[in-house]
């Protein structure tokens, strides 16, 4: 079938605020990024009540206290005709990817991997080796007044407030597993350390199909009967 990033949404504001809601019918993976400043603690609900996993490792504070940045995936979510997500942090920013097409599974092998960091113009996540072929790849990024993200090789989406936080996300499907890594380009470096992270999702395996036996392949019978029984 193939993976298929159906719907988008997100905000970036100084108060704690909803996205525009999104029809989320039919999504087997929903990934939010999740930026905020002054070093907050993530914040995050939604209006159909479901529980968020933040990916391991992804949830960082830069050290001057400038920024945070994590990431939270839902395998088939609760779905709504009228989805919002909403946090309950001040300055910040989230950015929404709803997917179908693909049953996910959550790749095992590895953790969300982040970058040197910095206040430059790009910043680089860290590497992964996805373990099957046709993965989905998530890649993010968020700081303090960068107004403009994207991502090379992935289709990236930004929310942004000037002065304020802002978040970037990205995805991509690899065909083929290989190392991969991702870099961020930042519109205008922001304050504090920049972070970027990559994580993938993998097709879950199919269940098997039951044996069907034909007309002359019924299974050895449990009994016998002989020419008197």
């Amino acid at each position: 079938m193939g993976w298929n990033c159906f719907a988008t949404t997100g905000f970036a504001s100084t108060y704690p605020d909803t996205t525009p809601a999104i029809d989320s019918t039919g999504a087997t993976l929903i990934v939010i990024g999740y930026a905020c400043t002054n070093w907050q603690a993530p914040s995050l609900y939604d209006s159909c009540g479901n529980s968020w996993t933040l990916w391991p490792g992804s949830y960082v504070g830069a050290g001057n206290g400038y920024s945070t940045f994590a990431m939270f995936y839902c395998v088939n979510p609760i779905a709504s005709t009228n989805h919002t997500f909403s946090n309950g942090g001040y300055h910040s920013a989230l950015a929404v990817l709803a997917f179908n097409g693909e049953s996910p599974a959550v790749d095992q092998s590895n953790s969300y991997t982040f970058g040197p960091g910095g206040q430059g113009s790009t910043v680089v996540t860290g590497w992964i080796m996805p373990t099957e072929n046709n993965a989905l790849l998530i890649t993010g990024t968020g700081n303090f007044n960068a107004p403009a993200y994207s991502a090379s090789g992935f289709t990236s989406i930004t929310y942004s407030n000037a002065g304020d936080a802002c978040v970037g996300m990205g995805y991509a499907i690899q065909a083929t597993s290989a190392a991969v890594q991702a870099t961020w380009a930042v519109g205008f470096p922001g304050y504090g350390t920049e972070n970027a992270g990559i994580m993938d999702f993998i097709p879950s395996a199919p269940a098997a199909s039951p044996t069907s036996f034909g007309p002359f392949q019924e299974p050895f019978a449990a009994s016998f009967r002989g020419p008197f029984g």
